[in-house]
């Protein structure tokens, strides 16, 4: 039975005075992480997301993220990709007002899925040189991909430690919730973006508000009576001029359900739309000192193979480092154009770069 919207607007009654809406903002963060290529910051009033991670995973995850942390900060530059993110499908079948998917006519359509071999083969590269973290979902909703666990599975066998989803919660029925919490998945993270359905429904076109609550807090439910710590369960929330006003709200709501909550301040998917700057939050965060870190520790995979440098899809569509289908990612990731990109942005110079200049208008 799913949850009504009076059941959710019931359960937002049902703070704890020390959760109302000041009081969560004011609370010691018990883990907080700023990613400052995409104006996001993940944090948890609750639990160290880390500290859960090493504990199931041991010191190599402990390792890969201090790893991590130093490419992040530009003090160490990997000979392979530390994270990869795999479409393994191009296709959603929601609209959401600031997605790719809610504006085909703008953006070049290409193979709906991944073939699974390709995928075996970058896994089965990247592993000898390091990689360590994957992402199931770029441009695309993962649990449209009938074979999801295949990959899962597959890259737990091999030795990746990490390996996470986006998912927009719509189809994530009571059996995919069992197959993915025995899957092996380390994270998994609902796109949201709101805790009122009157809000939700002016962004998340083609979605059902009370189905995605009923999904997440049963996930939540199921994992706890398991009691498994993984996957960590993690909310987004990219604020806009029409949730701003409910940020608040929602980090009280979801403070005690989930792991994390991230909060991202929207980036404009294509360079020179104009109209969709309307979407902007009026309390947007500015970046004066941007800085991209994304060459310095991931690549995105797309379904045809092509090899892009950052997740910003509008943008790094133009910057095809090659094809996964021909050549190495090692090749890829050490090639002249990765090399300068990494240099720009480590000195921060990123409007050396024409694409990158216009790319970084969404954050100075």
């Amino acid at each position: 039975m799913h949850l009504s919207g009076e059941r959710i607007a019931s359960l937002l009654r049902e703070y704890d005075d020390r959760l109302c809406c000041k009081g969560v903002i004011e609370m010691e963060k018990k883990f907080s992480r700023q990613d400052s290529s995409k104006q996001t910051e993940q944090f948890s009033f609750t639990v160290n997301i880390n500290d859960i991670l090493i504990r199931n995973l041991g010191e190599d995850f402990r390792r890969y993220r201090e790893r991590f942390e130093r490419a992040a900060a530009f003090e160490e530059e990997p000979e392979c990709p530390i994270h990869v993110d795999f479409e393994t499908i191009f296709g959603c079948n929601l609209r959401c007002v600031m997605c790719t998917h809610a504006h085909t006519d703008r953006y070049p359509q290409r193979q709906r899925l991944m073939d699974i071999g390709l995928y075996k083969r970058i896994i089965d590269e990247g592993i000898q040189y390091g990689l360590a973290s994957i992402g199931l979902d770029q441009e695309g909703e993962p649990l449209l991909v009938s074979n999801l666990l295949d990959y899962i599975s597959y890259a737990k066998q091999k030795g990746i430690l990490d390996i996470m989803i986006n998912t927009n919660a719509t189809l994530l029925d009571k059996e995919k919730t069992e197959a993915l919490l025995h899957s092996g998945l380390t994270r998994i993270h609902f796109s949201l973006d709101a805790v009122k359905e009157e809000t939700y429904d002016k962004i998340r076109i083609g979605s059902n508000f009370s189905t995605v609550m009923d999904n997440i807090l049963y996930f939540c439910k199921r994992k706890k009576e398991l009691k498994k710590e993984l996957p960590i369960t993690r909310v987004s929330f990219v604020k806009m001029k029409d949730n701003e006003e409910d940020m608040d709200d929602f980090i009280a709501f979801w403070t005690n359900r989930v792991d994390a909550i991230a909060i991202q301040e929207y980036n404009c998917a294509f360079p020179d739309s104009g109209e969709l700057s309307t979407l902007y939050s009026d309390k947007k965060l500015k970046n004066t000192a941007f800085k991209c870190t994304q060459p310095w520790f991931r690549v995105v995979v797309l379904t045809d193979g092509r090899v892009l440098p950052c997740c910003l899809l509008g943008y790094s569509l133009k910057m095809v480092l090659g094809n996964a289908c021909q050549d190495s990612l090692y090749t890829l990731w050490n090639s002249g154009r990765m090399k300068e990109l990494r240099r720009i942005h480590k000195t921060g110079e990123y409007f050396r770069d024409k694409v990158c200049n216009q790319c970084a208008m969404n954050f100075v």
